[in-house]
């Protein structure tokens, strides 16, 4: 079979997701749907589905950006991705009605103990049936560490942390055999206890004695996702990840950000296809060009600037007020929180903006979180998407769109046939579980 795009939609239960002020679009979540219920999130899931995409990705936080002027007020003014339920709880309602869709949701490994992610994440994959995914996250802002008791964790001492996490967990999916329920009736022997084994791991920071909680599942552990920008998570990734996941403003930085994840990938001894390169499109369609052009200023023109910054600062825990926003952009400190951000906003100058100032870069990542807004017909936007992923040689697409739930109609009914017409996207699912739609085998 030739090479075959990977798409999966993208978003966080919130509000609004990868666009701050999207939720002030009149389509947003339609007049008789409310962002927190299921029912905008089933019908997502039901057009997804019927797309033929590999999945639904959660991105999810745990607390208000409060990091911009030391406040929340921004975050919640422009409703930027918070309230922050959890969506582990939604995946099951997603599940229901759909059959073969994956399904993601992101959980932190700095402040859930690996027994208890083990026990979750083998319960949804019995749950839906083998497909279940987890996007792993270091977190670090400082307002998740202070409502959970916490200091925030060093940066170099998250990816630590995070290694022996991994570790418990694999240690705790293999503690059972494959065959270890026999389920026999006869001989009234439901499970054979020398194929189960309790595990005894003391680490620098976690000790775990027993054995997994859960019988071995569908998929022998989710399908895992990482999304590290700095060296040590892209590291963590190329090791631990079965797709990685990255925000890239162009097709130049995807093709160098795949060639980076393969050679760390066989430094750690798997080839190229055993890790999944998967970059975020917020697709913007329209009839005409002009149509999706006009629609593409009217949702950037909803995007605040103190909610941008407020953003920004949260994602870098960097407090952006700090500064003179109409300062060149390469003129800003070093910063604690995630490494990469900020010289990706600052490498928009070369691409069409002179000069790019703090408050320039600042919106730009409030309009997209610096994935490539894609506009056009859907023919445009499906031969973009198509040269994009034939020159990076990334293997898909998470496609976050602005309004909810229609965005993702458009997407599944006007731009995946014309995917599908040019034989880069499935027509049907050939598997069962997420890995299945993925190509990926466990990692044991």
């Amino acid at each position: 079979m030739s090479r075959q795009m990977h798409l999966m939609g993208f978003s966080l239960w919130s509000p609004s997701a990868h666009m701050v002020g999207s939720w002030r679009h009149p389509a947003s979540h339609g007049p008789d749907m409310d962002w927190s219920g299921p029912e905008v999130w089933q019908r997502i899931a039901q057009d997804c589905e019927r797309g033929r995409m590999d999945g639904f990705f959660f991105a999810v936080g745990l607390a208000p950006y409060g990091v911009y002027g030391d406040s929340i007020a921004p975050t919640l003014r422009d409703g930027i991705q918070f309230p922050t339920p959890d969506a582990m709880l939604l995946l099951p309602m997603m599940a229901a009605v759909t059959e073969r869709l994956g399904l993601v949701s992101t959980l932190s490994t700095t402040y859930n103990h690996p027994y208890a992610a083990v026990r979750q994440f083998s319960t949804l994959d019995h749950l839906t049936k083998g497909r279940v995914g987890w996007n792993v996250v270091t977190s670090f802002q400082p307002r998740e560490a202070a409502a959970h008791g916490m200091d925030p964790v060093p940066h170099a001492e998250r990816y630590r942390r995070a290694e022996e996490y991994m570790e418990i967990c694999h240690q705790l999916w293999n503690s059972w055999d494959a065959d270890a329920v026999q389920n026999d009736r006869e001989r009234g022997v439901w499970a054979d206890p020398d194929k189960v084994r309790d595990i005894d791991f003391q680490g620098e920071f976690y000790r775990c004695q027993g054995t997994a909680p859960v019988s071995p599942s569908p998929q022998h552990h989710p399908v895992i996702f990482q999304a590290g920008g700095s060296g040590d998570g892209r590291d963590f990734c190329a090791k631990w990840s079965d797709a990685a996941l990255s925000f890239q403003m162009n097709v130049v930085q995807m093709k160098a950000y795949v060639e980076d994840m393969n050679t760390r990938a066989a430094a750690f001894g798997r080839g190229s296809d055993a890790l999944k390169k998967m970059f975020g499109v917020q697709p913007i369609v329209g009839v005409s060009e002009a149509e999706a052009r006009e629609k593409q200023d009217y949702l950037n023109s909803l995007v605040s600037p103190d909610g941008s910054l407020a953003l920004l600062s949260g994602h870098t825990a960097f407090d952006f007020s700090a500064l003179d926003l109409d300062a060149p952009a390469e003129e800003i400190p070093d910063m604690p929180g995630i490494r990469g951000i900020w010289g990706a906003v600052t490498s928009l100058a070369d691409h069409g903006l002179d000069r790019l100032t703090i408050r320039e870069g600042a919106r730009a990542y409030g309009q997209s979180v610096l994935m490539p807004q894609v506009v056009g017909t859907p023919q445009q936007v499906a031969d973009e998407l198509i040269s994009m992923w034939e020159t990076s040689g990334g293997d898909g697409f998470l496609v976050t769109c602005p309004i909810r739930p229609s965005g993702y109609t458009e997407f599944t009914d006007l731009v995946i046939p014309i995917l599908q017409k040019a034989k880069v996207f499935r027509e049907e699912y050939t598997g069962t579980t997420f890995r299945d739609h993925l190509n990926q085998t466990s990692l044991g």
